[in-house]
């Protein structure tokens, strides 16, 4: 393997069990992060727990915001955020790559590896697919709590992996994460898809396990529903799907992929319940937009996309400090950063000036005048808008809001 350096960029927590695992089987990799959770684990290190056997106080590496990175670019960047900040946390770890530094998406949805291959180019992108559930028991802790199937590492969107992509993913491999590579990243992520838009709309809807949908009737018939509808859309789009059809892949489904992962609680019901943004718009989301490219109905998905929508419109408020991951980089004349979000538009603005006024540490809220909505771009059927908002900040000042 390379010998440089791996930087996992976001310390939740799929992002703090690839840093601990491969710290654990002395990897050299560094966890770029901030917040109580990173914090502690500069402190003290980083108890794992859960599946995978249990280590306390691994020591990890950690890079803060504004510190400069130790050494040679690392070989790879294991981006492990919400899909809806890749494009911003793309540009922010860029000032730490070179022009052979990979970047590799672990993250859920699609358009994650379309927006780093805009920015840095095919060959630089790596996709992954992650199907292993992990949460944050406490600062400073990560628990993996299931696992259905290896990671899948493949050169983006398809082509045999090379040398060097095989020795990264054997060292997450013999660090306890069972890892694979693939000439198919681009079907394995759209399987992902697949059992994502199944699962976790209606879990975070119903507020229940993975299992607890498979045993229900009426949910059971829903999440069949919606398979059905990705498929069509799958072969819309030209994906060849890992399964022939709809039917095979559901037995699949239900006798080989729910079982491990029954006692799951979906990351998008955790996001509504900490009053966090979910991924709908990378999952559902994007079901329904290149449906409608197609001209096909997908009316389940279409709902449960809207429903989740109107579900964080309810609850997104309630964390605004957990809301916006807001990057404002400190090189050049860069003084402006435009952010993109959905939600409804009195929300929206008092959430913009409340992050805005800690990031500056000194805005008051009393003055609208610092944020200027760009353009509503999208119709206000549902109640919201995706906005663009241009937010002037010193370029001396670099700051995560979580």
């Amino acid at each position: 393997m390379d010998s440089r350096s791996i930087l996992v960029f976001g310390a939740g927590a799929i992002g703090s069990a690839f840093a601990g695992f491969l710290a654990r089987a002395g990897s050299p990799v560094v966890l770029y992060g901030r917040g109580p959770h990173w914090e502690a684990v500069r402190r003290g290190g980083l108890d794992l727990e859960g599946i995978w056997g249990d280590h306390a106080g691994v020591s990890v590496a950690t890079l803060g915001e504004g510190e400069p990175w130790p050494g040679p670019a690392p070989s790879a960047i294991l981006l492990a955020v919400k899909s809806y900040a890749t494009e911003i946390a793309a540009h922010a770890a860029a000032r730490f790559a070179d022009e052979d530094t990979w970047f590799v998406s672990l993250q859920n949805g699609l358009g994650n590896c379309e927006i780093l291959e805009a920015r840095f180019g095919r060959r630089r992108v790596v996709g992954g697919r992650v199907i292993f559930g992990a949460m944050l028991p406490r600062p400073g802790a990560v628990r993996i709590t299931v696992c259905a199937a290896p990671v899948m590492l493949g050169p983006w969107p398809e082509g045999a992996p090379s040398k060097r992509l095989s020795a990264l993913a054997d060292a997450i491999d013999r660090a306890r994460i069972p890892c694979r590579t693939t000439d198919r990243i681009r079907a394995y992520i759209w399987a992902k898809v697949l059992y994502n838009c199944a699962l976790n709309p209606l879990s975070a809807l119903r507020q229940c396990t993975y299992g607890q949908l498979a045993e229900n009737p009426e949910t059971r018939a829903r999440m069949r529903q919606v398979v059905e509808e990705v498929y069509r859309v799958a072969a819309a789009e030209g994906v060849e799907m890992l399964f022939h059809d709809a039917e095979s892949y559901w037995w699949h489904f239900l006798e080989e992929e729910i079982p491990p992962t029954a006692a799951h609680r979906s990351s998008m019901l955790q996001a509504v319940e900490a009053g966090k943004p979910t991924e709908i718009d990378a999952l559902s989301g994007a079901i329904v937009k290149l449906a409608e490219k197609h001209g096909l109905p997908v009316p389940i998905n279409r709902e449960l996309a809207e429903s989740v929508r109107e579900l964080e419109r309810r609850t997104v408020s309630r964390g605004a400090r957990g809301v916006l991951m807001l990057v404002v980089l400190n090189r050049g004349s860069i003084t402006n950063y435009e952010l993109r979000l959905r939600i409804d538009h009195a929300t929206a603005r008092r959430m913009i000036l409340s992050c805005v006024a800690s990031a500056r540490g000194r805005m008051p809220a009393r003055r609208p005048s610092r944020m200027t909505a760009i353009r509503s771009a999208m119709p206000s059927t549902s109640g919201s808008s995706e906005l663009i908002i241009r937010i002037p900040l010193p370029a001396a000042k670099r700051r995560f809001i979580r």
